[in-house]
């Protein structure tokens, strides 16, 4: 077969693309399916448009156009979208036998996923940003806020299964113009699977088998779903998902391979986590113009931790002989959406959607210490002492979106998205513990107990938004143009034990704060395979509850913490540049990027002592400005066809090159990973076999790329990260389809076994002693199989 060449041939096949850009295959989804799936929440895939079914159409391979929707508020192929964005589908999560996003997003570039300690997902980045700045939503519904307190209360947003998902998608950059303060860093939505998902097109009965197994968690992956059509009109499936992931093995092994504990141990600290998922939709389809689904969706995780590392180590003249933690997650969440097409005066299609959350987090810690005599106790003491610590937040939440289509004229046409946003946070927080002394048997606490380290909060969320995509001379121009207002108020509660137990004594105060964020771009496709674009986007995140409110204090080592009333929101300002080709056979997208960033929160930073008792105070701070640029491209090229049409060979890799600086000082960001890059090769025949390689090669950090003068937060003080070398690893995955109701995935990682420390464990992992431990995993492997019926 003679594939179309291009200019940049040569380009696309040394730097390239998305390791899962495999060719599209034909589906059996109803027209409506596809229909939805381009007006969903989240971003998502018209499946089976453009898609050819090779067993039939022999030989012809043909990369497909993906078509998103939801992220950017219209139906669009990516290379039209001015913005950069990954999907994942869900035969990408399968093929990477991914369980959780970081195992998804392993070669995306620009992205990265940082493990706490016990090897759960502790932050999400785009672009070197996370936490909150981030958005992650299930169905349209933002998933839970996160929140930290010292080190016995720390929660993520890793309350999903990622195996359930029909699509996985990823906006870089700040796009609050759509999506408000939670996307000021950019967004990721993900789509739950639909019961056409699981039923073939004759059957009205169907579902899935499917067990799998991580040894670099020692990870069993077991699921169920079952799956049918009532009717022409109700659908509906309900699956169960257990995991049980342990802590994730360093080059050195697993935690029970080693006896050693304390700081010089050099294998994992010791977890185990039970996960489990209950996932149902209902769907019903009354006429063509008119679709409903109800959703209803029920995680829970409990993670048993010892911090091995812990024991007989030194703080603040405490040794520590033994600790354990308990952590239980709980996550439920209905979604009723109801996506319509019917042309009038104002609306040509649209979609409303309600949800509820309730998520619960609950962190039990207790810890065995020895205590030597000193001027606050004349007698040495070994004390036993617990710390319970729960953090709750119910959301509700409603959706409106409409979609107007207006020819001005022959030359130019109008595609309006307008609608609202409104979410009611409520979240709750409370401390508890004990601590007796093991000689006397008697109390030896010094804390007041319970307490609260915020006020229990409302937060109401309203935003308004306005989008005209503007297309010119029969579509070579076009213009978009978007405005968005948000209003956020926050309302604690007064009294209660958060005062009675808060020694700085300061009231909690309620903030209303408003803004109106920007969106401009400009595309010209000077032909169909073409597409540059320049994006103008700004972004705002208001001040998070536990910044503007916060009580804490310890009399022993006289500090308190401080509200803050007074803080700023955040914003951004981004410029991105860009060129998308997409032919047949061969893919690139190129971006570079700029943004700025001005008045981003720190919590918990030391400030001026107080004046009459002479503590260290500590409270949130708005910092100078910030700027973060750099550079990602993607390619793919299909390199030729093998056994007689039927088989083909291509090549794919990725680049990711980013600074980050603080204004003022020229200190760098930590929190930017080093250079990156991924180059593939993949073996595709007909849709029974997939084979692909995957070389990863990561730049070190030196002295002068890290700002050695962080800030560190006073319940959680860390010494900056400390500086690495490069790597590279080789990976191997597969995908095998003996019969058609079979599907065999398979992955080979770090198949050279290399000893390497990513940049995100030394984040994590900055003191010395963590260090030793802070190596990612040896050679290991994954293993997972489907039986469809």
């Amino acid at each position: 077969m003679n594939f179309k060449q291009s200019p940049f041939a040569i380009l696309t096949t040394l730097l390239l693309s998305s390791p899962l850009y495999a060719q599209s295959y034909n589906s059996s989804e109803p027209e409506w399916v596809i229909d939805n799936t381009l007006n969903a929440e989240g971003i998502a895939t018209a499946t089976t448009a453009d898609r050819i079914d090779l067993a039939e159409q022999h030989p012809s391979f043909t990369l497909s156009k993906v078509i998103v929707s939801g992220a950017l508020k219209e139906n669009l192929e990516i290379a039209e979208s001015a913005a950069t964005i990954a999907h994942f589908d869900a035969q990408n999560i399968e093929r990477l036998n991914a369980t959780n996003l970081a195992q998804l997003l392993t070669y995306e570039p620009g992205v990265t996923v940082d493990l706490n300690k016990s090897g759960g997902i502790s932050d999400i980045r785009i672009r070197g940003i996370g936490k909150d700045r981030v958005l992650i939503s299930v169905d349209g519904a933002p998933l839970p806020m996160t929140y930290r307190f010292g080190s016995y209360l720390s929660t993520s947003r890793d309350y999903f299964d990622i195996d359930a998902m029909k699509s996985v998608d990823i906006i870089k950059g700040p796009m609050s113009t759509l999506y408000g303060g939670s996307a000021l860093a950019g967004g990721i939505f993900m789509q739950t699977k639909d019961p056409s998902d699981f039923l073939r097109s004759d059957n009205n009965f169907g579902g899935e088998v499917k067990a799998g197994y991580r040894t670099a968690t020692r990870e069993t992956l077991l699921s169920g779903t079952v799956a049918g059509r009532f009717n022409d009109k109700l659908s509906a499936f309900a699956r169960l998902t257990y995991t049980n992931p342990h802590e994730e093995r360093n080059h050195a092994g697993k935690s029970s391979s080693e006896k050693t504990v304390g700081p010089n141990r050099t294998h994992p600290n010791k977890s185990e986590a039970d996960t489990y998922n209950f996932l149902t939709k209902w769907v019903f389809e009354p006429n063509a113009d008119h679709r409903f689904s109800l959703t209803y969706e029920n995680f829970k995780e409990s993670l048993h931790a010892d911090p091995l590392s812990k024991i007989n180590s030194v703080s603040f003249g405490t040794t520590y002989l033994d600790m354990h933690t308990k952590d239980v997650n709980k996550r439920q969440q209905v979604t009723l959406r109801h996506d319509f097409n019917q042309e009038t005066a104002l609306f040509d299609r649209g979609f409303w959607n309600i949800y509820f959350q309730d998520s619960k987090v609950k962190q039990d810690h207790n810890e065995t210490r020895f205590i030597p005599a000193n001027k606050y106790s004349p007698i040495s003491k070994t004390t036993y002492r617990t710390r319970y610590s729960d953090f709750n937040n119910k959301t509700y939440g409603l959706g409106i979106e409409f979609t107007k289509g207006i020819a001005q004229s022959d030359a130019v046409f109008h595609n309006l998205t307008y609608g609202m946003n409104y979410r009611h946070n409520r979240v709750t927080t409370e401390r508890d513990g004990n601590t007796i002394n093991i000689t006397t048997g008697m109390r030896d606490e010094n804390e007041t107990f319970p307490n609260k380290s915020f006020p229990d909060s409302t937060i109401k969320e309203l935003g308004i938004f306005l989008q005209d995509r503007i297309s010119l001379y029969e579509g070579q121009f076009e213009v978009i143009a978007g405005i968005r207002y948000d209003n956020y108020k926050l309302s604690p509660k007064l009294g209660g034990i958060y005062q009675d137990a808060n020694p700085s004594g300061d009231e909690p105060v309620s903030v209303s704060k408003s803004q109106f964020s920007k969106r401009v771009a400009f595309l010209w496709h000077p032909s169909e395979e073409n597409t540059l674009f320049f994006n103008y986007s700004e972004g705002f995140r208001a001040p998070t509850f536990s910044a503007i409110n916060v009580g804490f204090g310890n009399p022993a080592h006289r500090y308190i913490s401080k509200s803050n009333p007074n803080l700023k929101p955040e914003s951004s300002h981004s410029y991105e540049l860009g060129w998308n080709y997409i032919d047949e056979h061969q893919s690139l997208s190129i971006t570079g990027f700029y943004v700025d960033y001005k008045n981003f929160i720190e919590e918990r930073q030391e400030v001026a002592p107080d004046p009459v008792t002479g503590y260290r105070v500590f409270q949130a701070i708005n910092l100078d400005k910030s700027k973060i640029y750099g550079l990602e491209l993607k390619a793919h090229i299909d390199l030729f066809s093998i056994q007689n049409g039927n088989g083909i060979i291509s090549l794919n890799g990725s680049l990711a090159y980013a600074k980050g600086k603080e204004r003022g000082s020229n200190n760098p960001i930590n929190n930017i990973e080093p250079l990156t890059a991924t180059i593939g090769i993949d073996y595709n025949y007909l849709d029974n076999l997939y084979i692909g390689a995957r070389l990863k090669a990561v730049k070190g950090k030196k002295a002068k790329d890290i700002n050695l003068n962080e800030p560190s937060p006073y319940d959680l003080p860390q010494d900056p990260p400390q500086p690495g070398p490069g790597y590279a690893t080789v990976d191997l995955i597969a995908e095998y389809k003996p019969r058609r109701d079979i599907t065999i995935n398979a992955g080979l990682y770090n198949i050279f076994n290399k000893e390497y420390s990513s940049w995100s464990q030394r984040l994590v992992n900055r003191e010395s002693s963590d260090l030793r431990r802070a190596t990612n995993p040896g050679f290991n492997a994954a293993l997972s199989v489907k039986y469809e019926f």
